[in-house]
């Protein structure tokens, strides 16, 4: 079975440059379309079931891609961003001087350190993986999305992180798995090129 892990449509934290995490903005006009081109790229593929995260930011994303589809859906706590605590709302220039902050955690800010969120979204990950046998759209957060990717394929998401410099809002990564992920595709967002972002 195959995964589509969907990061939420631009927000206007991601806009004004905040930290989020379990906090929420809703998406921009941006994030809107972002989240109907991906319906568009997805749109002759078969899903048998499609999750997201308890924010409304990941909801409304997940939505607009399903748009016109009959497709069942639940929304899962285990897929929520990384818990930043009292850092939430804050400007992100100010919280992530360097990637030694990531490393740290947040628990001194009332948030969650990395290897918990890891576990608790891979956990979660692989519990959907185990309840499907076909393709599935899960749609959650940069922040848990580039922890997974790094557990997965650490070289791999590095040499992404340094072309890119981010996981993109409703870049599509494509897991598959077996009795074991595996990534196809990580953070695509080439659709964009092809013109189907109005």
């Amino acid at each position: 079975m195959k995964i589509y892990l969907v990061r939420h449509g631009q927000t206007l934290f991601n806009q004004q440059k905040k930290v989020q995490g379990w906090c929420d903005s809703p998406l921009t006009q941006e994030g809107i379309q972002q989240a109907i081109a991906v319906s568009k790229t997805l749109q002759s593929i078969s899903f048998e079931y499609a999750y997201s995260s308890t924010s409304e930011r990941a909801m409304d994303t997940m939505h607009y891609i399903l748009q016109d589809r009959s497709v069942p859906y639940a929304y899962v706590k285990g897929l929520k961003e990384l818990n930043f605590g009292s850092l939430e709302g804050e400007k992100e220039a100010d919280v992530f001087t360097d990637i030694s902050v990531y490393e740290k955690g947040f628990e001194m800010y009332g948030g969650e350190t990395l290897p918990t969120c890891n576990q608790r979204f891979m956990t979660c990950l692989e519990t959907i993986a185990k309840s499907h046998t076909d393709n599935v759209i899960v749609v959650a957060h940069g922040g848990v999305i580039m922890g997974a990717l790094r557990c997965l394929d650490e070289a791999r998401f590095m040499k992404h992180m340094q072309e890119v410099g981010d996981i993109e809002n409703c870049s599509v990564t494509i897991l598959e798995y077996t009795d074991h992920f595996e990534i196809l595709d990580l953070a695509d967002t080439s659709y964009r090129d092809r013109g189907l972002l109005l």
